[in-house]
């Protein structure tokens, strides 16, 4: 997938996920497709993730809204607690021992870029990790009640804005690369549009066509798609059972909330250096700890 195109795709898939964790007037829809797609981008660089609502139709909202309070009905009170009470440590040990996790990264982390990078980021990256454990989603009834398009203009937006200053650490830095994107179209006959990716002003893979749905422009793909998209998330939903993995999913943040536990009760360098290294070597290695920030 081109780089414009992956860079906008992964855009809307994690705003939806920041979703599900009071707003803004809605935005003005653009008249042209590439003028919604411009104004997507732009939101995104600000820290606005309204804007995934303010650009999909009413039944679109209404269909995702659907599957979020139904994965809410799904999920588990003992387990939601437990990963935000992990969260919760991260944020307390981020805070109160941060000369010593990052002498611990610099031990542990020769050679990984993400380590080098993160002393540099570190408000950023302890920001986000605040945002997400206030987000507000303890409890699975607030999914299953939860008012998404409000909670993408209040806790996704902060979630997104504090991202945006983490943005290094990840990847190729996703919000550098958005800098970068804008998008021009040509009318077609039928009504519909062809928009043209560009990178640094340069056509960046091939066009996509773009239709209007109640007067909202959209990838014509995902159109097509759509039904089908939202048969798989019901029928991948209908077919969660969260209890199966449970005992296994509580011992193992069980033993995170130990591992947490032991590093901040650590009032020297030694013993909390050697904390740390034992909690890495149970997680397989910095490398594999750092690597969902690649």
């Amino acid at each position: 997938m081109p780089t414009v195109r992956r860079v906008a795709v992964l855009s809307s898939l994690g705003l939806l996920l920041l979703g599900n964790c009071g707003g803004p007037p809605q935005l003005t829809l653009p008249d042209t497709a590439d003028g919604a797609a411009n104004l997507f981008v732009a939101q995104l660089r600000v820290g606005n993730a309204h804007v995934v609502w303010d650009l999909l139709p009413p039944t679109y909202t209404k269909d995702l809204a659907e599957i979020v309070h139904t994965f809410g009905a799904k999920l588990d009170p003992e387990l939601q607690a437990s990963a935000f009470g992990v969260l919760d440590k991260v944020v307390q040990l981020m805070q109160s021992r941060k000369d010593w996790i990052l002498e611990g990264l610099r031990v542990h982390g020769e050679g990984l870029p993400v380590a080098a990078k993160l002393p540099h980021h570190w408000d950023g990256l302890l920001g986000l990790a605040k945002a997400v454990a206030g987000c507000g989603l303890r409890d699975p009834a607030q999914v299953r009640s939860l008012d998404v398009s409000g909670f993408l203009a209040g806790p996704g937006s902060a979630i997104l804005r504090a991202f945006r200053l983490s943005s290094p650490l990840f990847g190729n830095d996703p919000f550098a690369k958005l800098e970068k994107v804008s998008f021009t179209a040509t009318p077609l006959a039928d009504g519909g549009a062809s928009v043209q990716p560009m990178m640094d002003g340069k056509p960046d893979g091939r066009p996509d066509r773009f239709v209007r749905v109640d007067g909202h422009w959209l990838f014509a793909d995902m159109v097509k798609d759509w039904p089908d998209m939202m048969t798989e998330a019901r029928q991948g939903i209908a077919a969660m059972d969260l209890a199966k993995g449970k005992p296994e999913a509580m011992a193992a943040l069980a033993e995170v909330h130990g591992a947490l536990d032991r590093m901040l009760a650590a009032r020297d360098w030694q013993v909390f250096q050697r904390e740390f290294t034992a909690a890495l070597q149970r997680a397989g290695g910095l490398d594999r700890v750092l690597g969902w920030m690649r």
